[in-house]
């Protein structure tokens, strides 16, 4: 793994930890919340700096497996076509996630929290996904 995958990863885990932040933390919060067991996630006071920093870690794990698809695989090298990728790799990986915890845990109410967590998941995949394929395509020397 070369460094230009691993600042890739980096800038993408920064783009899906912010993207994850507006969509998860002030959009869906409170609604996400509400559909699960309760006690099941921490609330805003339980949140330590420990808690963000194994947010962004996971964040960054999964940006590294996208950047080195996109490097070593996939060749993808753009914006676009990073969205594109990142938003199949994230709904494909959600529901896979998703529908096996609702299937062994009470984690969900029901299909219909699944599917708003999954389409957030693929907005936030997405997000980092787009931010690795330009950074992968840019000429730092144009």
């Amino acid at each position: 793994m070369n460094s230009k995958v691993l600042l890739a990863a980096l800038i993408g885990a920064v783009a899906s930890f912010i993207a994850g932040f507006i969509v998860f933390g002030l959009l869906l919060g409170n609604y996400m919340e509400a559909g699960m067991s309760p006690g099941l996630m921490k609330t805003a006071e339980e949140m330590t700096g420990a808690s963000y920093v194994y947010i962004f870690l996971a964040s960054f794990v999964s940006s590294l497996l996208i950047a080195y698809i996109f490097d070593s695989w996939a060749n993808i090298r753009t914006l676009q076509g990073g969205l594109r990728a990142g938003a199949l790799i994230g709904v494909l990986m959600a529901l896979s996630v998703d529908l096996g915890l609702l299937a062994t845990t009470h984690m969900f109410s029901g299909l219909g929290k699944v599917i708003v967590d999954v389409l957030a998941s693929t907005l936030v995949t997405a997000a980092g996904a787009a931010a690795i394929g330009w950074w992968l395509g840019r000429n730092p020397a144009g």
